[in-house]
């Protein structure tokens, strides 16, 4: 009896492991497209949105979480000063006006024309940026993902040439640091505020995928946020990648060769001073050897 017991629950064990993928695909729900593009319309319907105000107008700031996937860093300039940055920028905020309810869906996606024409968005520019662009390559890249409970998070893909004071008085066994400035254009801290990371995640506000530079390690970053009620300033943060140069590079390029040319200058001296040809001919061969 109690063989045919243990038999009995080992069956049971094996139909359920069978069963429960077939289960799990039937309790699945799906949706239809109609269901996803009435949310996008219903949520930016022109009666209850309006594009041109922020979240909370008159409330509390609207908070910004704001973190970066460096692609990139494709060139640190001591010439121009400055350093460009390839990376994706996320940028997350809640919206009461975009929250909806329904029962299968629980996060809609859109792209850059819906994001572009309904959505309010947060005037971010980087203060000490030279010049910067959106990728779009095959199109622009960007898109916007709203949660049913009104998160909204836009995430983008940008190139930035930023301005780096550098001080050169150790080159090149210098140490730089260079800092990405994201501030608002247009709502003071009382308005809007920015902060690092994403809300509920504990993950670093700063990620760099396979970052490497022939003149150049990255020691690492600090963030940091700025903004202070008391002067009424704008909400900012800002983003300082530390670098070291690179000796080995100076090494082979620079100081190896150097060295060599020296050397080599030196081999016309060890020659008799009588032995004028040989003396001349060392000479020729040693400049055509450099």
């Amino acid at each position: 009896m109690h063989l045919n017991l243990v038999t009995t629950i080992a069956q049971l064990t094996w139909l359920w492991l069978v069963l429960l993928p077939t289960i799990s695909a039937q309790a699945q729900v799906n949706f239809t497209n109609e269901e996803v593009t009435s949310i996008l319309n219903s949520i930016t319907r022109g009666d209850r949105y309006d594009r041109r105000i922020r979240p909370g107008y008159g409330g509390p700031p609207t908070v910004v979480n704001v973190t970066i996937y460096v692609l990139s860093i494709s060139s640190v300039s001591e010439i121009n000063m400055d350093f460009t940055m390839d990376f994706y920028m996320e940028q997350s905020w809640q919206d009461a006006r975009v929250r909806f309810d329904h029962q299968k869906i629980k996060q809609v996606k859109a792209g850059s024309e819906y994001l572009r024409q309904r959505l309010w968005l947060p005037e971010t520019f980087f203060a000490n940026g030279k010049e910067g662009k959106f990728h779009k390559a095959t199109v622009m890249n960007e898109n916007v993902r709203i949660d049913a409970d009104g998160t909204v998070d836009w995430k983008v893909r940008l190139i930035v040439t930023a301005h780096c004071r550098m001080d050169l008085h150790l080159y090149p066994f210098d140490t730089q640091v260079c800092t990405l400035e994201a501030e608002n254009y247009n709502y003071n801290v009382w308005e809007l505020v920015y902060y690092w990371g994403r809300k509920g995640h504990q993950l670093d506000p700063v990620y760099f995928h396979n970052v490497s530079l022939p003149q150049h390690k990255i020691l690492g970053y600090r963030t940091s946020t700025a903004g202070h009620e008391s002067n009424g300033g704008f909400g900012s943060v800002s983003c300082s990648i530390v670098l070291s140069r690179s000796i080995v590079y100076f090494l082979v390029r620079i100081y190896i060769p150097c060295a060599l040319i020296v050397i080599i200058s030196w081999l016309p001296l060890w020659i008799d001073k009588n032995a004028r040809d040989r003396k001349s001919t060392r000479l020729n061969s040693s400049h055509i050897t450099i």
